[in-house]
């Protein structure tokens, strides 16, 4: 609870570090689980939301004597299955929206691809949740400041190391597509603030890296690499649809490396394969390919050449002849230069 005598010199403090670094943004708070009691319990929640506000006018109130207008201020995330929007709401409702500049959400994801929409521990559909609820109480950016392909071992929960790869792709380019102002993943090299250089293979928490804990890349950290090389600078032009091909999915980007497509099929559906009796939950080694459909598409070439490049930035040359070129798709994504659906 906020309490003014107590309060007010570390929020002085927190500010002194905020012009120190020379940070554009203050993230006021780590997140808002919405996990337990509190997340069904209304008044609970409303009370939790009117402290937050307090504290943000507060903030806000010394921002003001600092004379701080070049920092701006986004909320404290939400976090949990398709995020929590009665929170934001009871932020409107105590009348702080306007001190606000971004919102901010942790999209948590199960045992499924980066593309499933709909309600649940879900990527796509969580941030399309909050984007509605968030167009509906004024709009404000969106920030993402934990995404993440958690990869511990033989976990049913959690993506294999080579699933992770193509997730953080998806992660990435449909952050693009749904107009993230920024996506930060979490976390660079697998550990826990708590056992800096410890390792568990029974806690969840200490396999969220893109890199292993003797910082050697795992599959994750390539596939961002690859999500920067393409998406630095690019902006989403739009979903191309399909009718006849309804597990068909092409997101068109623009770039100054020029006019690609993220192509992948999700004949395989949308959840993460299933650990087959006997296996004893074990994830595949991620040289192997764990997809089962393989369908070929035809599309027309655009330039004088296709390219594409998979998910850990892996490129080919694509045969093209009379001005056609076929590929071969899976649910893993990859980018392609040089095709042209404009009739699509």
């Amino acid at each position: 609870p906020f309490d003014e005598q107590k309060h007010l010199p570390e929020i002085a403090r927190m500010l002194d570090r905020v012009q120190k670094s020379n940070a554009p943004w203050f993230e006021f708070g780590n997140e808002w689980s919405t996990s337990g009691t509190a997340r069904r319990d209304m008044n609970l929640k409303r009370k939790r939301a009117a402290n937050y506000a307090k504290w943000l006018r507060a903030i806000r109130g010394e921002m003001t004597k600092r004379k701080m207008d070049n920092v701006k201020v986004m909320s404290v995330a939400t976090g949990g299955a398709g995020g929590d929007t009665a929170f934001f709401q009871m932020l409107h409702d105590e009348g702080v929206w306007e001190l606000l500049d971004a919102m901010n959400f942790h999209p948590g994801r199960g045992a499924c691809f980066a593309d499933k929409i709909g309600g649940g521990w879900t990527y796509l559909g969580g941030v399309q949740n909050m984007q509605r609820k968030i167009a509906e109480l004024g709009g404000k950016p969106l920030f993402l400041t934990e995404t993440y392909a958690v990869c511990m071992p033989n976990n049913a929960w959690s993506d294999s190391y080579r699933l992770a790869a193509d997730n953080v792709m998806l992660t990435f380019a449909l952050g693009y597509a749904e107009d993230i102002a920024g996506n930060f993943l979490f976390k660079f090299n697998d550990g826990i603030s708590w056992d800096i250089n410890g390792i568990s293979d029974t806690d969840r928490e200490f396999h969220y890296g893109i890199m292993m804990r003797d910082f050697s890349p795992k599959p994750s950290m390539m596939a961002y690499a690859a999500a920067a090389e393409h998406l630095d600078g690019a902006k989403f032009v739009r979903k191309v649809e399909f009718s006849e091909s309804p597990n068909l999915k092409v997101y068109e980007f623009s770039s100054p490396r020029g006019t690609f497509h993220l192509l992948y099929d999700r004949t395989d559906g949308y959840s993460m394969p299933k650990f087959k009796v006997g296996e004893n939950a074990v994830h595949k080694e991620p040289w192997i390919d764990t997809y089962t459909a393989r369908n070929q598409y035809e599309f027309s070439e655009k330039s004088s050449g296709v390219w594409a490049f998979d998910s850990i930035g892996r490129g080919k040359k694509i045969p093209v002849k009379f001005g056609k070129t076929k590929l071969v798709l899976t649910g893993a994504p990859i980018i392609v230069y040089g095709l042209d659906l404009t009739k699509n």
